[in-house]
């Protein structure tokens, strides 16, 4: 006999290009139809979603097409009432938030309407320092309305229990996955690309991810004669962009960084590339070291920014103190100790970070928590 599929409700604030949306999209087109019925609902419009192949796939979906700029005071109303209307038509068993923004909106929606629907709330990054202050005390009032946590790391799960007191079974570790076209050859550079060799990083804008301080790192080996005829490319856009900029015009390196925005040919962005460097202060779990060490990129990581430790000894190189210094060692290697590293990174995400897995476990954790049971 054949049992009724659940009824899924995925929600988060928007899918721009970014690695929290990347997993969310991934699971939405993932999910065994046969087994579950899947609702996406989005606050902002559906014009701004990145990963359109999302909309391809069979999916109830809602955009609440809202923002602050255009709602102003009205937008927690608004976005409160848009929550409770999309439970009451979609009717899920289990509601799975992601990102901040949609964990406390949906939390404290279904709190205000007494809503009993299990919820799952996804953490994709490392608590501590990626969590505001006011993040932080919001979580402490809410935590309670998630009948589970999913985490994408271990380091992270540590830090809720002990943080927040949440209980350890009910907070699970479910690393990324990741998609399975990144590990494809795609030899077609994307238009336009500067000549070769290239080095990649790819992010957002912000301070956490400390463009500034690679820009001050290429300055200080342009100075010395080091970068022969490297060029380098940050992908992303974000608030700080014009900063970086004005720091790369300092420097006088027009002529050797790019930046560009995102693109949906990732791959071919990854494999046209020779080296990638993530500068970040922090991560939980950068969706594009992954994705750069699963398409053959050797790799340099900022040591803040890989606390689960993807990147080591022999699958590339951690910047313990200096980006600078590190960028100088890997640049001046020949480029078959680079592709050595590369190789041994790339089997190594497609051992651990399995985007099957991945949406098993998940779906695993559905059939769990849509069971009845009493919250504590």
């Amino acid at each position: 006999m054949n049992q009724p599929r659940r009824r899924i409700l995925l929600v988060i604030a928007g899918l721009p290009a970014g690695g929290a949306e990347r997993q969310m999209s991934l699971l939405a087109k993932g999910l065994d139809r046969s087994k579950f019925e899947v609702g996406l609902l989005i606050f902002n419009s559906a014009e701004k979603i990145h990963y359109q192949d999302v909309l391809e796939t069979p999916l109830w979906f809602r955009a609440l097409n809202l923002s602050r700029a255009s709602d102003g005071l009205l937008l927690i109303p608004k976005l409160v009432r848009g929550i409770c209307r999309t439970i009451s038509d979609f009717k899920p068993e289990v509601i799975h938030t992601t990102l901040n923004v949609a964990n406390h909106a949906v939390r404290f929606a279904a709190l205000i309407s007494r809503c009993k629907i299990p919820i799952i709330t996804s953490v994709r990054v490392e608590y501590r320092p990626s969590y505001s202050p006011r993040e932080k005390r919001l979580e402490r009032l809410l935590w309670r309305r998630s009948n589970h946590v999913i985490c994408n790391s271990e380091t992270t799960r540590d830090q809720l229990i002990k943080d927040l007191g949440i209980p350890a079974n009910r907070v699970t570790a479910i690393p990324n996955g990741i998609d399975e076209k990144f590990y494809k050859d795609h030899p077609k550079p994307p238009d336009p690309w500067p000549n070769r060799p290239v080095s990649l990083t790819v992010g957002r804008f912000t301070g956490q991810k400390n463009h500034v301080a690679l820009v001050e790192a290429i300055a200080g080996l342009e100075k010395i004669g080091i970068l022969a005829d490297w060029n380098f490319v940050f992908l992303g856009d974000g608030p700080l962009q014009d900063a970086i900029q004005s720091s790369i015009n300092e420097h006088a390196l027009q002529n050797r960084i790019q930046i560009m925005p995102t693109t949906q040919s990732m791959p071919a962005v990854y494999q046209a590339s020779d080296l990638f460097i993530l500068p970040s202060l922090y991560e939980g779990m950068s969706n594009a070291l992954l994705e750069a060490a699963a398409s053959g990129c050797p790799i340099i990581v900022n040591k803040a920014a890989d606390n689960v430790g993807v990147i080591n000894d022999e699958r590339g190189w951690v910047a313990e103190k200096s980006l600078k210094d590190t960028l100088e060692t890997v640049i001046s290697l020949p480029g078959d100790k680079r592709t050595r590293k590369a190789k041994n990174a790339a089997a190594y995400i497609k051992r651990i970070f399995s985007n099957e897995k991945m949406i098993n476990d998940t779906a695993e954790l559905y059939q769990t928590v849509a069971k009845p049971a009493p919250l504590n």
